[in-house]
């Protein structure tokens, strides 16, 4: 299925726009590349539905087609420009490269072990992560032009993009002040950790099934003091992890990796192993669902329906787009944040029984913000005919558990298109629901092991760290809420609704199986500045700019700015090793805001190594309101971090907390279905909405 078919892209960009229109194109859109350093025709923009573009930053900027003058030519163009800093503030015309914006977005800071220099992730991270949004801000512009009969111009801060991707780096501070830093390859919480195997490494975890687990150990004959009763305690084994990890490491050594794997899978226990490259490339469940970039599936509904009504016309993308959310942790719910934030009916489902808390932590606050919640007890027999009642009544229906849960409940996607034709089914699994590990299950760093990132992502693969934070459950987040804004686009044309099988372990591969990128500049790294984990990173791009850079090192140690085997790009690269060595020497004896400053001011991409207390007051996201404060009740006022996406014409924004469990049941089915009291009393005393 090729949903965006029709769909006319112009590419004016350099690395980050092209790839959100490669991102469209893999939808079906057809998509026209134009020289960055030429004008487009007239002809084609009058032609064309989205137009994306770098903005012009730096030293050497490029020409940049004009929002305004674009949208004289053509009133229904939805153009976006990505830039790296976004428009306006202290930084808004400062160079950057993908290096520069994972350490100025809080990425860099996370990644590595703990005394030892950050690593650089696999990839352009930050291109990848802004081109993904690019990609949903031209959909999010095409569905407002639906309702509005207008175009959109649209802005997105790469930096952003990446801060808005931290997972709990970002929610553990906004919440409480907590500064996350490296931990090598054991994850904040101590959830999971990676150990020694005898041909390798694998991704565990403790926090689920413990008692599965230490009945597998124990079974060998090595659970020892693991299998005293004080272990059940998930705050001790979160407390004594060291020693927990120590443990199940002497036990794990006397295994093969995939021996570990295909019994924890087994066990329903989500461990994967830590896969090279090679290893990658012969991937049984990639092959067997033809992984060529793409990490979903889309499947047209087999027949169409007349629209539902919206009420009114609103002033937001998505105004009057309901969207039943029955996902959880993180992926699910970031892709429906992202459309709850532009103006989605979001009603989360969750139930007591299930263990959601009726008030929400900090994790859930975070992915759950903008959306109403509805307590359903799937086991009560009337829950299926309430569902699919609301399924009537919505437009989207979201999901992230294994692919047997929703079938389980008789709600498969057959069944959901039975009941409405129109609706959008986005199914997200940490496999995919087919092949030959559909059912084994998965969490963000284990996804991130399987694909090669974590492999690649670490100092020494002796001893692997990967990402430090589930970056793959952002980008499943992402990819999901692409997909849905794709699909509902196809709806308007042909009326029928789409079925979305998106693969955890595909949408992390779409970075992690990326050649090798090599350093955009000559000298390019990250480098050691004066005080306790103090790095700053640069790049030099050129030979104009070696100059500039030299200018700035100034004269005081800098003989070396002036040696002819680093005056020319090619010799800088032979000589690269020597050359990092005296930035090194350079950047050592200075306070990293100095060299930062230094370097932008003569304009060239740097950037400070930012933790995430850093991020918070960074002059550039406060002067564009990247974080912002919301009234969440009882709970006082909380914290938040924006969508990186922005609408030039001031598009409104609502931000509300997220909700307690159920608090807005007696509202959505009123809403949705028309239920007074007396009917919604009658569901809760029958044990459904709990």
């Amino acid at each position: 299925m090729q949903p965006l078919r029709g769909l006319r892209v112009l590419d004016l960009g350099d690395e980050v726009a092209s790839r959100a229109a490669r991102l469209l194109a893999d939808l079906g859109a057809e998509v026209e590349a134009v020289d960055p350093a030429t004008a487009p025709s007239a002809g084609a923009v009058r032609r064309a539905d989205v137009l994306l573009q770098s903005a012009a930053t730096g030293p050497d900027p490029r020409p940049r087609a004009d929002p305004a003058a674009l949208a004289a030519l053509n009133r229904q163009l939805v153009s976006v420009t990505v830039s790296g800093f976004g428009s306006g503030g202290p930084h808004g015309d400062a160079a950057s490269c993908d290096l520069v914006l994972v350490a100025a977005g809080g990425l860099l800071a996370l990644c590595g072990e703990p005394d030892a220099p950050p690593v650089r992730p696999h990839g352009r991270t930050a291109y990848h992560a802004a081109a993904l949004s690019a990609a949903v801000a031209a959909l999010l512009g095409l569905a407002r032009r639906r309702r509005i009969g207008r175009g959109a111009a649209i802005e997105l801060s790469a930096q952003e993009a990446v801060a808005s991707m931290l997972e709990h780096a970002l929610v553990n501070h906004l919440a409480g002040g907590a500064v996350a830093k490296r931990q090598g390859g054991l994850a904040w919480n101590g959830s999971s950790f990676i150990l020694p195997c005898r041909d390798g490494h694998i991704v565990a975890t403790a926090a689920t099934q413990w008692q599965t687990l230490v009945e597998w150990v124990a079974a060998d004959g090595a659970a020892g003091d693991l299998a005293e009763p004080r272990w059940q305690d998930p705050v001790l084994r979160r407390r004594e992890v060291a020693h927990l990890v120590d443990m199940l490491g002497r036990w794990s050594r006397r295994h093969a990796v995939d021996e570990l794997f295909e019994t924890a899978q087994a066990l329903r226990l989500p461990w994967a192993p830590v896969r090279t490259p090679q290893q990658v490339a012969q991937c049984p469940q990639l092959a067997a669902r033809g992984f060529r970039g793409r990490p979903y599936r889309l499947a047209a509904a087999p027949r169409m329906a007349p629209p539902r009504p919206q009420a009114g016309c609103g002033d937001t993308a998505l105004h009057g787009l309901r969207v039943l959310d029955f996902s959880w942790v993180l992926a699910g719910p970031y892709a429906t944040r992202l459309l709850a934030d532009f103006g989605a009916d979001v009603v989360k489902v969750q139930s007591a029984r299930t263990g959601a808390n009726a008030s929400p932590d900090a994790y859930h606050e975070a992915w759950n913000r903008n959306k109403r919640s509805l307590a359903i007890d799937m086991t009560q027999p009337q829950a299926r005919g309430l569902v699919l009642d609301l399924v009537r009544q919505c437009d989207v229906l979201v999901q992230n558990f294994a692919p047997r849960v929703m079938a389980n409940w008789g709600l498969d996607a057959a069944t959901l298109h039975d009941a409405n034709p129109r609706l959008v089914v986005l199914g997200i699994s940490a496999m995919g629901r087919s092949g030959p590990w559909r059912d084994h299950v998965g969490f963000g760093p284990g996804l991130q092991a399987l694909s090669g990132m974590t492999h690649a992502c670490s100092a020494d693969p002796a001893r692997p760290t990967g990402l430090g934070h589930a970056h793959a459950d952002h980008l499943m987040g992402l990819f999901g809420a692409l997909a849905v804004l794709a699909a509902l686009q196809a709806r308007a044309r042909s009326g029928r609704g789409t079925d979305i099988d998106l693969s955890g372990l595909e949408a992390m591969a779409t970075l992690a199986t990326e050649p090798a990128a090599g350093p955009e500049g000559e000298p390019e790294g990250i480098y050691r500045c004066r005080g306790d984990d103090r790095w700053c990173v640069l790049s030099v791009r050129g030979d104009a700019q070696w100059h500039r850079f030299a200018g700035a090192v100034g004269a005081a140690g800098s003989d070396w700015t002036l040696d002819p085997a680093f005056a020319t790009a090619a010799g800088r690269r032979h000589g690269r090793a020597r050359l990092d060595a005296c930035v090194q020497r350079w950047t050592g004896t200075l306070a990293c805001d100095d060299v930062v400053t230094r370097l932008r001011a003569v304009g060239l991409a740097a950037a400070p190594v930012q933790h995430v207390d850093e991020l918070v007051v960074d002059p550039q996201l406060r002067r564009r309101g990247f974080f912002a404060e919301v009234d969440a009740g009882p709970r006082g006022r909380i914290r938040i971090d924006r969508s990186p996406i922005r609408f030039v014409d001031d598009e409104r924004v609502r931000f509300t907390a997220a909700p307690a469990l159920g608090a807005d049941g007696q509202r959505v089915l009123g809403d949705w279905l028309g239920l007074d009291a007396a009917a919604v009393a009658r569901l809760q005393a029958a044990g459904v909405l709990r």
